[in-house]
């Protein structure tokens, strides 16, 4: 099972990859001249975008491990962190 800061760690890298991912996306849709440069940014985008799968899996595992250590019924935090990793599934499919 994780530890909280690893899990806080692994929480900030997902966010940082997420905004990484948009930002490459966006700066390869620009109309750039020097098209090796937009296919290794496209690439670059690819390959952050399946780390970002990755990890999103890696985590939804450990943490419904974390939930079978919850006797009572869960918090709204967690209720919360669920609901959004819920919404995000469709999305990563796309």
């Amino acid at each position: 099972m994780l530890s909280t800061s690893l899990s806080a760690l692994l929480g900030a890298f997902f966010v940082a990859l997420g905004a990484l991912n948009i930002w490459l996306m966006f700066h390869a849709s620009k109309q750039l001249r020097d098209r090796r440069a937009k296919a290794l940014l496209v690439r670059a985008h690819r390959i952050g975008g399946y780390l970002f799968i990755l990890l999103f899996c890696s985590m939804i595992y450990f943490m419904l491990l974390k939930l079978r250590e919850v006797p009572d019924e869960l918090s709204v935090r967690s209720l919360v962190h669920m609901l959004l990793a819920l919404l995000l599934v469709p999305l990563l499919f796309v």
